[in-house]
């Protein structure tokens, strides 16, 4: 039995905040003012604040696919999966081929307990993008909670091929080998991921 998976990290587009940031009015409604300040917010994990920022923006930029989807990763930040659902739909209209939307949406699925939902997200993120270590990772973590193990163990190797240093998907091929009976290699893999992890070592 897997006690623990990491769903890999939601994606969010951040512009970096210039040096010339402080010196903007309050009162300039640039799409690039608020992104400024909603990547600060998101950064300071000032989530309530980046979401009333990326709201502005949109007040600007409304069919900008990106910031749909930054604002769905504060909604989901929030435990707000369904709205979040609605942005990132909202997303994905403007944009069909972004795959880090798609990977998202499945992460908000996954939390909602819609597996099978979530990993039809993570399958049509990787026929657009399927060099995203991530989104391999996300899928691993979706075909273990449907107990199909051997599938989920293809998954984190594919993630582990793009980057070989991501511990999310090491911690989460050795729980899977783990709960195979394959404790021996799930060391290895543990040893590789570079995490405290309880459950790892837990029996």
């Amino acid at each position: 039995m897997i006690k623990r998976i990491m769903v890999s990290s939601v994606f969010i587009f951040l512009i970096a905040a210039s040096s010339s940031c402080a010196a903007v009015k309050d009162d300039d409604r640039s799409t690039e003012y608020w992104l400024e300040k909603a990547g600060q917010y998101y950064l300071n994990g000032s989530f309530e604040l980046a979401l009333e920022s990326y709201n502005q923006s949109l007040t600007i930029a409304p069919s900008n696919a990106r910031i749909w989807n930054n604002k769905a990763v504060i909604l989901q930040e929030l435990g707000w999966y369904e709205e979040a659902l609605v942005c990132y739909n909202r997303s994905l209209e403007i944009d069909p081929g972004y795959a880090k939307a798609w990977d998202n949406k499945g992460n908000a699925l996954m939390e909602l307990g819609r597996v099978d939902d979530a990993l039809a997200c993570y399958n049509r993120s990787l026929e657009i993008a399927p060099s995203i270590s991530e989104a391999w990772n996300a899928k691993g973590v979706a075909l273990a909670a449907l107990e199909k193990y051997d599938a989920a163990l293809d998954s984190f190797n594919e993630s582990l091929m793009i980057n070989s240093k991501y511990g999310e998907a090491w911690v989460n091929k050795g729980l899977v080998l783990k709960s195979l009976g394959r404790a021996e290699e799930a060391k290895i893999a543990f040893s590789r991921s570079g995490a405290d992890c309880p459950a790892c070592a837990a029996g």
